[in-house]
């Protein structure tokens, strides 16, 4: 490292520490300003992580590294690895899950819901576009139909693809639903058929990839629908897909991380050939001038940060890309180069040009970024370019291997280029670069557009309009952006109206104001979203985790690394020892502590776990430094004394506010991105996990001490995507829960035994937080790439112990009695029972009214009703409860069948079965959990139920067997069952009272009169 950057090394490390910046809109408008106080961890060098190691410690200590090194160690974990196959096959199942939950009865998840609670509710609130409001995140592809102009594309780090068919006044999504991870990194428009559109995934750039492509994508009805093509030759993130001007059969692609190179299609897309091998990124492609009719192509290669490849520079090919042969002249290469930009002039196509950083993302020597050759590449000059483009200032590291775009006019005078160049800054020169103006200054605040530039697009047509795609949406200008410098907003205006693509970390709900939203955002802030009234910002940077409380006008709000600032912009992170994550959980105390108000009760995880209880002025650690960073915290809100903090694979909790901790790690995997409590069972905790090939939700009802899988059972389960977050319904909390997932919101009425996606309206993009309100209707979702929504969750507001029923099969009344059983209730006026039957439709069927006084009870309340239709069939039932308001709400169902020929037996829930300690008596039948009432700290064993269904009273025999086929445990010895579905459990131990050791079981169910079926189960010793 010479010695510029080892200076600015120490300029960057004395400025964060003398000038702790308050970030606010007035002061930046990007987290890319932002310098963190010390490079950031890398995990070991291993898969995708190799070569991190050799990036400059300036460009560790850098946000945009930092954020992007957090994304993906989520996604790869330590190992770095990605499998793209099986995240595609992930986003599928979901694709069906959502198709499944809008038929008229639904037969998979929670058992068949007619109404699913939150089908189709969902309403985007945020951000909307308004005075120094913007709703668009990361836009890094733009493409603009040829022949009609008013249509166009755009695509951006994780908001998926949009279209305007109006120059982009209004905007549609077009990839919510079919395309995973939702990050694009290039789109082409067939020039030959316009509905052609091809679209590259991913966002490379570093190293790694932010959000990992899944390879390239044609939709061939103008973006109705998706296909994904050239897989598994084209895989991972394609940074560049172009079509051939001349011949639209011939396509080329890029790919980023994997099989490096350009690859050729001669057929649309069906076939590739790989035409060029690289070690780094071919970033860029264009087309020059027709010789026969066969357009000059040239790509340019560059080494990513920290890299070195001899072969690295500027190709040219002349016979369509079969082959290419490398430039050699006036021109930067080899090791000399990084991330790199091509252009060439419609009206002059023998002019191209390329703009060139160094390896570190800067300009090459002084002013040395910008070459241009006027004859066909033969000979490249250099154009001076400001020396800012990429490094505004000493307070930051260069910024080209994140951002760098160029784009000519296709209408340029013969004498001079009009052209935009940007990196973190933007400029454009009307004189082939004799003279620049800065139209997006790192210092204006909200003038011009905003900074941190990624794509550009002129209108085909009208060489007046441009549009430039940057970390803050999508801006135009329509007078080539020629304005006067001290007032650029009367050439440069906002674009992405209704395309909402903010990319939000944390949602922050006040229990005391349920209008009020508090939101975290990348490189756009903290965010104040007021229901009914707007949206301000409250704070800069990159937006993190924020916390509200009302009563006192109080809040917080967090940027990167566990920095914390209050309402009054007050640093609060001084006192701090230990190194913060980039995303480091910030907590709330949820009601008052030994008389000290909950505003001023905050903890926070790093190294350790910190708390303050006088609002962050001090701070104490109350827990030893763990192995990793704290990833979540679990607050128990009866109990401060018990306390959760989730690490990776791993949950350790303590009993005394502190003092010991106990580590749990049976069975975990991945991040443990949220931990999440409720007061009607202080020894219940819920947990989510970044994981997709484990177990991305486990629950505990003895207070940590044992951890179970409630991901779902086969046919309902969460997808194999990581689960970035879980929330309780406010009324139903043991029972009701939602699941941010990286394939969008699901949900579970049934304690996690059958899991549903929750409706279209918020499609399969990535969730990152999902909060219930307290007012016990309304829950809220964060996006990242997708903005804020909001929905009613539709749940019963009240407490429903049970919905259970029981097959009257003789005497004088035949049918089935359905039972129902209260805890609560809040505003109820009657019970309606729908039916269907053979998937049809639900169908109310009768009312029965509340027994609450005046709709309310807090008392347990029971009721019943009788269905006398018993024909031949498969039925469902499910209980609409209707508010005195006339509001309703849905429980979950119950399915059972009548005229069945056959013993009918389903998979064992759950399974896998982790054992664990026991803690209060089973009954020798295992048809019944027998709990003490000694206390809340004890709770059952844990047990797999058996779930079988009989035509009529026949005998029953149920045995287990390991995998070598030795008897392990009787459970039924030929016992009499009445018709109906009676269950058993079994407590994971043998006749002879020992626990069994984990494996692979088989369970054998024989009836007297209707046969045997033998399942499998996997067992986990803990």
């Amino acid at each position: 490292m010479n010695s510029r950057y080892r200076l600015l090394i120490v300029l960057f490390t004395l400025f964060a520490t003398v000038f702790s910046c308050r970030f606010t809109q007035a002061q930046t408008q990007s987290e890319e300003n932002e310098t963190l106080k010390k490079p950031v961890a890398l995990p070991p060098s291993v898969g995708l992580y190799q070569g991190l190691d050799s990036i400059p410690e300036m460009i560790r200590q850098s946000a945009p590294f930092a954020r992007t090194l957090n994304e993906m160690v989520r996604r790869a974990g330590t190992s770095g690895t990605w499998d793209e196959e099986a995240r595609v096959q992930a986003f599928e199942q979901s694709r069906e899950d959502l198709a499944r939950s809008a038929a008229p009865a639904e037969k998979g998840a929670n058992g068949g819901n007619g109404i699913q609670p939150l089908s189709n509710a969902w309403t985007n609130i945020g951000l909307t576009s308004g005075t120094n409001v913007y709703g668009g995140g990361c836009t890094t592809a733009i493409a603009i139909d040829p022949t009609n102009t008013t249509t166009m594309y755009v695509g951006g780090t994780s908001g998926g693809v949009w279209k305007s068919t109006n120059s982009g006044a209004n905007w549609v999504s077009l990839t919510d639903t079919w395309i995973p991870n939702q990050s694009v990194a290039s789109i082409a428009i067939d020039p030959k058929n316009h509905n052609t559109i091809y679209v590259g995934t991913g966002n490379g750039y570093a190293s790694i990839d932010e959000l990992v492509g899944t390879g390239l994508w044609k939709s061939s009805d103008g973006g109705g629908s998706w296909a994904r093509i050239g897989s598994p030759t084209l895989s991972g993130t394609i940074v560049k897909v172009m079509v051939d001007p001349v011949n639209s059969n011939v396509i080329f692609a890029c790919p980023y991380t994997s099989n490096r190179g350009v690859y050729r299609s001669t057929d649309s897309g069906s076939t590739w050939t790989k035409v060029y091998t690289a070690g780094q990124p071919v970033w860029d492609m264009v087309a020059g001038t027709k010789v026969g009719n066969v357009p000059i192509l040239y790509f340019v290669e560059g080494n990513n940060i920290g890299s070195t490849a001899s072969e690295c520079g500027v190709y040219k090919s002349g016979n369509d890309g079969a082959t290419w042969s490398k430039i050699i002249g006036n021109l930067p290469a080899g090791d000399s180069i990084g991330r790199s930009s091509l252009a060439a002039s419609v009206a002059h196509p023998e002019r191209v040009f390329v703009l060139i950083t160094d390896t570190i993302g800067n300009i090459i020597g002084t002013h040395r970024a910008l070459f241009r050759t006027t004859d066909n590449g033969v000979s490249w000059n250099a154009v001076t370019i400001p020396a800012t483009v990429f490094e505004p200032t000493l307070q930051q590291a260069p910024q080209g291997w994140y951002d760098c775009t160029l784009a000519v006019s296709p209408s340029s005078a013969s004498g001079a280029d009009t052209m935009f160049i940007a990196g973190i800054e933007a400029f454009y020169t009307y004189n082939s670069g004799t003279t620049w103006v800065d139209y997006s200054d790192n210092n204006w605040g909200w003038q011009g557009s905003h900074v941190d530039h990624h794509s550009f697009a002129f209108n085909p047509k009208n060489s007046a309009i441009v549009y430039d795609g940057c970390d803050g949406g999508l801006y135009w200008s329509q007078n080539k952006g020629f304005a006067n410098p001290n007032n650029f907003t009367t050439s440069w205006s906002y674009r992405s109206n209704q395309m909402t693509t903010n990319r939000f970390y944390h949602l922050g709900l006040d229990p005391s104001d349920t209008k009020t939203t508090l939101a975290g955002a990348q490189d756009q802030g903290t965010w104040k979203l007021v229901t009914g009234t707007g949206s301000v910002q409250i704070g800069g940077g990159d937006g993190l985790q924020p916390l509200s409380y009302t009563p006192a006008s109080v809040y917080y709000y967090e940027l990167p690394a566990g920095d914390i600032y209050d309402q009054n912009n007050n640093f609060l992170s001084g006192q701090f020892t230990d190194n913060g994550y980039w995303d480091s959980p910030f907590k709330m105390a949820m009601e008052p502590i030994n008389g000290v108000q909950p505003y001023r009760i905050l903890y926070t995880g790093r190294e350790m776990l910190w708390t303050t209880t006088d609002g962050g002025s001090s701070w104490n650690a109350i827990s030893p430094r763990f192995n990793d960073y704290i990833h979540s915290i679990g607050l128990v809100k009866a109990n401060p004394n018990y306390l959760y903090v989730g690490t990776t694979s791993e949950i350790s909790f303590t009993t005394d506010a502190g003092n010991n901790w106990t580590s749990k790690s049976s069975g975990m995997s991945g991040i443990v991105t949220s931990i999440v409590t409720t007061n009607k069972n202080l020894n219940f905790a819920l947990a989510s996990f970044y994981t997709s090939n484990g177990h991305r939700v486990m629950k505990t009802t003895n207070g940590g001490t044992n951890w179970v899988d409630v991901s779902g059972a086969s046919g309902f389960a969460l997808p194999n995507v990581g689960v970035n977050c879980v929330a309780l319904d406010s009324t139903d909390p043991l029972h009701i829960w939602y699941a941010g997932t990286d394939n969008g919101i699901y949900y579970t009425l049934d304690s996690g035994a059958r899991w549903s996606v929750a409706g279209a309206g918020i499609g399969l993009v990535a969730c990152t937080d999902v909060e219930v309100q307290a007012n016990k209707s309304t829950i809220r979702v964060a996006t990242f790439g997708r903005g804020i929504w909001e929905a009613s969750t539709g749940t019963l507001p009240v407490e429903l112990a049970s919905f259970t029923y029981q097959k009257q099969t003789s005497g004088s009344a035949i049918g089935t009695d359905l039972n129902w059983i209260t805890d609560s209730e809040d505003g109820t006026a009657y019970f309606e029972i729908d039916r269907s039957l053979n998937g049809a439709s639900f169908e109310p069927i009768s009312q029965v009214a509340t027994k609450a006084p005046g709709g309310n009870s807090t008392v347990q309340l029971q009721y019943s009703f009788f269905d006398s239709l018993h024909t031949a069939g498969e039925y469902l039932y499910q209980l609409k409860e209707v508010d005195l308001d006339g509001s309703a709400h849905y429980s979950n169902t119950v399915e059972l069948n009548w005229g069945v020929n056959g013993l009918i037996v389903s998979q064992n829930y759950p399974n896998p079965f982790v054992i664990g300690t026991p803690s209060v008596a089973i009954s020798s039948s295992f048809n019944q959990l027998v709990q003490s009432n000694t206390g809340p700290t004890l709770s059952p064993w844990p047990v797999t139920r058996f779930h079988y269904e009989l035509p009529a009273a026949d005998a029953v025999t149920l045995k287990i067997y390991n995998s070598t086929g030795a008897l392990v445990r009787t459970l039924l010895d030929n016992v009499t069952e009445q018709p109906g579905d009676p269950d058993a459990f079994w407590d994971g131990r043998d006749d002879r009272g020992a626990v069994v050791a984990g494996g692979t079981y088989f369970y054998v169910i024989e009836s007297g009169h209707y046969g045997t079926v033998v399942n499998k189960m996997i067992v986990i010793s803990n």
